[in-house]
Protein backbone atom coordinates (compact mmCIF):
# COMPACT_ATOMS: atom_id res chain seq x y z
CA UNK A 1 0.00 0.00 0.00
CA UNK A 2 1.58 3.38 -0.68
CA UNK A 3 0.62 6.71 -0.94
CA UNK A 4 -0.54 8.86 -3.74
CA UNK A 5 -0.38 12.24 -5.08
CA UNK A 6 -4.22 12.47 -5.27
CA UNK A 7 -5.21 10.09 -3.23
CA UNK A 8 -4.03 9.19 0.41
CA UNK A 9 -3.63 5.24 -0.39
CA UNK A 10 -3.27 2.98 -3.02
CA UNK A 11 -4.00 -0.76 -3.14
CA UNK A 12 -3.99 -3.30 -6.25
CA UNK A 13 -5.47 -6.48 -5.67
CA UNK A 14 -6.49 -9.12 -8.14
CA UNK A 15 -5.95 -6.51 -11.40
CA UNK A 16 -8.36 -4.16 -8.84
CA UNK A 17 -6.86 -0.17 -8.49
CA UNK A 18 -8.39 1.08 -5.33
CA UNK A 19 -7.41 4.83 -4.28
CA UNK A 20 -9.03 6.45 -1.51
CA UNK A 21 -8.38 9.67 1.02
CA UNK A 22 -8.83 8.70 4.67
CA UNK A 23 -10.50 6.08 6.31
CA UNK A 24 -14.21 5.50 5.40
CA UNK A 25 -17.72 4.56 7.31
CA UNK A 26 -20.19 2.86 5.49
CA UNK A 27 -22.67 5.65 4.02
CA UNK A 28 -20.20 8.58 4.29
CA UNK A 29 -18.59 10.33 1.07
CA UNK A 30 -14.92 11.22 0.30
CA UNK A 31 -12.37 10.81 -2.36
CA UNK A 32 -12.74 7.20 -3.93
CA UNK A 33 -11.37 5.74 -7.04
CA UNK A 34 -11.69 2.49 -8.31
CA UNK A 35 -10.18 1.16 -11.85
CA UNK A 36 -10.27 -2.27 -13.21
CA UNK A 37 -11.35 -4.11 -16.89
CA UNK A 38 -14.72 -5.69 -17.16
CA UNK A 39 -13.11 -8.06 -19.55
CA UNK A 40 -11.07 -9.42 -16.29
CA UNK A 41 -12.81 -12.14 -14.37
CA UNK A 42 -9.91 -11.55 -11.61
CA UNK A 43 -12.02 -8.64 -10.55
CA UNK A 44 -14.71 -10.36 -9.05
CA UNK A 45 -13.12 -11.53 -6.33
CA UNK A 46 -12.34 -8.17 -4.79
CA UNK A 47 -15.01 -6.09 -6.12
CA UNK A 48 -18.30 -7.59 -4.95
CA UNK A 49 -17.19 -6.84 -1.20
CA UNK A 50 -16.34 -2.81 -2.66
CA UNK A 51 -19.49 -2.51 -3.68
CA UNK A 52 -21.24 -4.11 -0.90
CA UNK A 53 -19.65 -1.97 1.10
CA UNK A 54 -21.07 1.35 -0.21
CA UNK A 55 -24.04 0.43 -0.64
CA UNK A 56 -26.75 0.81 -3.78
CA UNK A 57 -27.29 4.84 -2.92
CA UNK A 58 -23.58 5.60 -3.51
CA UNK A 59 -23.28 3.51 -6.73
CA UNK A 60 -25.96 5.42 -8.34
CA UNK A 61 -24.73 8.39 -7.02
CA UNK A 62 -21.18 7.63 -8.69
CA UNK A 63 -19.69 8.41 -12.22
CA UNK A 64 -17.49 6.76 -13.93
CA UNK A 65 -14.90 9.50 -14.49
CA UNK A 66 -13.05 7.23 -17.22
CA UNK A 67 -14.47 4.72 -19.75
CA UNK A 68 -11.70 2.62 -22.26
CA UNK A 69 -13.12 0.98 -25.30
CA UNK A 70 -10.97 -1.25 -27.24
CA UNK A 71 -11.67 -2.90 -30.76
CA UNK A 72 -9.79 -5.64 -32.54
CA UNK A 73 -9.28 -5.90 -35.60
CA UNK A 74 -7.00 -9.40 -37.26
CA UNK A 75 -6.75 -7.29 -40.67
CA UNK A 76 -3.75 -5.43 -41.89
CA UNK A 77 -4.35 -1.57 -41.13
CA UNK A 78 -2.08 1.43 -41.89
CA UNK A 79 -2.36 3.68 -38.94
CA UNK A 80 -1.33 7.10 -41.10
CA UNK A 81 -4.83 6.48 -42.72
CA UNK A 82 -7.01 6.72 -39.81
CA UNK A 83 -8.88 10.71 -39.32
CA UNK A 84 -11.07 12.40 -37.08
CA UNK A 85 -12.07 15.63 -38.45
CA UNK A 86 -13.06 16.56 -35.02
CA UNK A 87 -9.87 16.28 -33.37
CA UNK A 88 -6.42 18.09 -34.70
CA UNK A 89 -3.50 16.69 -33.08
CA UNK A 90 -2.33 13.87 -34.06
CA UNK A 91 0.78 12.08 -33.28
CA UNK A 92 3.42 8.79 -34.59
CA UNK A 93 5.31 6.84 -32.70
CA UNK A 94 7.61 4.11 -34.81
CA UNK A 95 9.27 0.80 -33.80
CA UNK A 96 12.69 0.12 -34.97
CA UNK A 97 11.79 -3.08 -37.33
CA UNK A 98 8.60 -2.83 -37.63
CA UNK A 99 7.50 0.64 -38.93
CA UNK A 100 4.68 2.85 -37.49
CA UNK A 101 3.76 1.25 -33.81
CA UNK A 102 1.22 3.87 -32.96
CA UNK A 103 -0.91 6.86 -33.93
CA UNK A 104 -2.76 8.97 -31.14
CA UNK A 105 -5.22 11.17 -32.13
CA UNK A 106 -5.72 13.97 -30.02
CA UNK A 107 -3.93 15.62 -27.42
CA UNK A 108 -2.86 14.39 -23.68
CA UNK A 109 -5.28 17.36 -22.50
CA UNK A 110 -8.02 16.42 -24.31
CA UNK A 111 -11.17 14.34 -22.74
CA UNK A 112 -11.70 12.10 -25.55
CA UNK A 113 -8.64 10.96 -27.56
CA UNK A 114 -7.93 7.70 -29.46
CA UNK A 115 -4.95 5.71 -30.37
CA UNK A 116 -4.09 3.09 -32.77
CA UNK A 117 -1.41 0.48 -32.64
CA UNK A 118 -0.18 -2.82 -33.75
CA UNK A 119 -1.27 -5.30 -30.94
CA UNK A 120 0.80 -7.55 -32.51
CA UNK A 121 3.95 -6.02 -31.54
CA UNK A 122 3.03 -5.38 -28.37
CA UNK A 123 2.67 -9.03 -27.61
CA UNK A 124 5.50 -9.71 -28.90
CA UNK A 125 7.76 -6.94 -27.58
CA UNK A 126 5.97 -7.08 -23.24
CA UNK A 127 4.88 -11.32 -23.39
CA UNK A 128 7.22 -12.59 -25.61
CA UNK A 129 4.33 -13.62 -27.55
CA UNK A 130 4.49 -14.59 -31.10
CA UNK A 131 0.96 -13.92 -32.46
CA UNK A 132 0.10 -15.25 -36.04
CA UNK A 133 -1.69 -12.89 -38.60
CA UNK A 134 -2.37 -9.37 -38.15
CA UNK A 135 -3.76 -7.46 -34.70
CA UNK A 136 -4.76 -4.21 -34.89
CA UNK A 137 -6.33 -2.40 -31.67
CA UNK A 138 -8.48 0.53 -31.85
CA UNK A 139 -8.83 2.49 -28.77
CA UNK A 140 -10.62 5.33 -27.30
CA UNK A 141 -10.34 6.87 -23.75
CA UNK A 142 -13.47 8.76 -22.79
CA UNK A 143 -12.62 11.45 -19.59
CA UNK A 144 -16.34 13.48 -19.91
CA UNK A 145 -17.78 11.21 -17.07
CA UNK A 146 -20.71 9.78 -16.65
CA UNK A 147 -23.18 9.42 -14.05
CA UNK A 148 -24.17 5.47 -13.39
CA UNK A 149 -27.79 5.99 -14.98
CA UNK A 150 -26.29 7.86 -17.91
CA UNK A 151 -26.07 7.58 -20.80
CA UNK A 152 -22.83 6.72 -22.99
CA UNK A 153 -22.31 8.71 -26.00
CA UNK A 154 -20.16 6.87 -29.11
CA UNK A 155 -16.88 7.97 -28.74
CA UNK A 156 -16.11 7.24 -32.00
CA UNK A 157 -18.01 9.52 -33.19
CA UNK A 158 -21.65 11.25 -34.08
CA UNK A 159 -24.58 11.27 -36.22
CA UNK A 160 -25.32 14.40 -38.30
CA UNK A 161 -27.84 15.86 -40.55
CA UNK A 162 -29.17 13.14 -43.30
CA UNK A 163 -28.20 10.23 -41.21
CA UNK A 164 -24.30 10.13 -42.09
CA UNK A 165 -21.72 9.40 -39.36
CA UNK A 166 -19.10 12.12 -38.43
CA UNK A 167 -15.85 10.85 -36.42
CA UNK A 168 -12.75 8.58 -36.66
CA UNK A 169 -12.71 7.27 -40.18
CA UNK A 170 -10.11 4.76 -42.49
CA UNK A 171 -8.78 6.11 -45.91
CA UNK A 172 -8.05 2.92 -48.07
CA UNK A 173 -7.10 5.74 -50.75
CA UNK A 174 -6.90 9.12 -51.48
CA UNK A 175 -7.95 10.49 -55.36
CA UNK A 176 -5.97 11.24 -57.88
CA UNK A 177 -3.59 14.50 -57.27
CA UNK A 178 -3.33 17.78 -58.58
CA UNK A 179 0.03 19.33 -58.72
CA UNK A 180 -0.40 21.45 -55.49
CA UNK A 181 -1.35 18.51 -53.68
CA UNK A 182 1.94 16.45 -54.32
CA UNK A 183 3.80 17.85 -50.85
CA UNK A 184 0.94 17.61 -49.26
CA UNK A 185 0.30 14.13 -50.47
CA UNK A 186 3.74 13.21 -49.62
CA UNK A 187 3.14 14.69 -46.11
CA UNK A 188 0.54 12.49 -45.28
CA UNK A 189 2.53 9.47 -46.52
CA UNK A 190 5.48 10.67 -43.53
CA UNK A 191 3.12 11.82 -40.79
CA UNK A 192 -0.33 10.99 -41.37
CA UNK A 193 -3.69 11.98 -42.77
CA UNK A 194 -4.47 13.91 -39.13
CA UNK A 195 -1.15 15.59 -38.53
CA UNK A 196 -1.43 16.86 -42.07
CA UNK A 197 -5.29 18.11 -42.06
CA UNK A 198 -4.13 20.10 -38.70
CA UNK A 199 -1.37 22.07 -40.81
CA UNK A 200 -4.42 23.55 -43.28
CA UNK A 201 -6.65 26.16 -42.79
CA UNK A 202 -10.57 25.31 -42.80
CA UNK A 203 -11.03 25.76 -46.75
CA UNK A 204 -8.49 23.27 -47.31
CA UNK A 205 -9.46 20.60 -45.20
CA UNK A 206 -12.63 20.59 -46.35
CA UNK A 207 -11.38 20.41 -49.76
CA UNK A 208 -8.81 17.15 -48.92
CA UNK A 209 -11.20 15.88 -47.35
CA UNK A 210 -13.21 15.59 -50.02
CA UNK A 211 -10.55 13.46 -51.32
CA UNK A 212 -10.27 11.03 -49.16
CA UNK A 213 -11.76 7.80 -50.21
CA UNK A 214 -12.85 5.06 -46.91
CA UNK A 215 -12.02 1.69 -47.18
CA UNK A 216 -15.37 0.06 -47.60
CA UNK A 217 -14.53 -3.32 -46.37
CA UNK A 218 -13.55 -1.90 -43.05
CA UNK A 219 -16.10 -1.68 -39.97
CA UNK A 220 -15.78 1.72 -38.70
CA UNK A 221 -15.30 1.66 -34.81
CA UNK A 222 -18.38 3.77 -34.50
CA UNK A 223 -20.96 1.21 -35.84
CA UNK A 224 -18.66 -1.65 -34.05
CA UNK A 225 -19.59 1.15 -30.70
CA UNK A 226 -23.45 0.52 -31.60
CA UNK A 227 -24.05 -2.45 -31.96
CA UNK A 228 -21.61 -4.13 -29.03
CA UNK A 229 -21.39 -1.74 -26.18
CA UNK A 230 -24.93 -2.15 -24.68
CA UNK A 231 -24.63 -5.91 -24.69
CA UNK A 232 -21.35 -5.29 -22.37
CA UNK A 233 -21.88 -2.18 -20.31
CA UNK A 234 -25.84 -2.84 -19.53
CA UNK A 235 -25.12 -6.33 -17.64
CA UNK A 236 -22.39 -4.90 -16.06
CA UNK A 237 -24.40 -2.04 -14.32
CA UNK A 238 -26.78 -4.27 -13.27
CA UNK A 239 -23.84 -6.79 -12.00
CA UNK A 240 -22.35 -3.42 -9.63
CA UNK A 241 -26.12 -2.91 -8.50
CA UNK A 242 -26.60 -6.82 -7.45
CA UNK A 243 -22.96 -6.54 -5.30
CA UNK A 244 -23.93 -3.03 -4.18
CA UNK A 245 -27.14 -4.32 -2.47
CA UNK A 246 -26.71 -7.34 -0.58
CA UNK A 247 -23.89 -6.37 2.36
CA UNK A 248 -21.80 -10.05 3.04
CA UNK A 249 -20.69 -10.84 6.44
CA UNK A 250 -16.94 -11.09 5.12
CA UNK A 251 -17.35 -7.48 3.72
CA UNK A 252 -16.30 -5.57 6.61
CA UNK A 253 -13.30 -8.00 7.40
CA UNK A 254 -11.85 -7.82 4.49
CA UNK A 255 -11.79 -4.21 4.24
CA UNK A 256 -10.69 -3.70 7.44
CA UNK A 257 -7.54 -5.94 5.93
CA UNK A 258 -6.94 -3.93 3.36
CA UNK A 259 -7.01 -0.50 5.64
CA UNK A 260 -10.18 0.93 4.01
CA UNK A 261 -12.25 0.87 7.31
CA UNK A 262 -11.40 1.58 10.85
Amino acid sequence: MKKHELYEFSFKHDGVLIQWGGVFERGTTGSFRLEWNPADSMHETLLPHVFAFFGENKLRGATFTRIDVAIDYGRPLNPLLFYDANKRKGDIYYEKGFGVQTHYIGSRSSSLKFRIYNKAVERLQNAGEAVRGDWWRVESQDSRGYYFGQSVANPFGRRVKGGSVEGLVYCSEYLPLSGQDFFFWHFVEQYGVQCAMSYLDKFSRCRMKKKLVRDETFVPPFDVFEKQFLSVWNPLKLKLLDWSQRMEPSTSQLLRDCGMVA
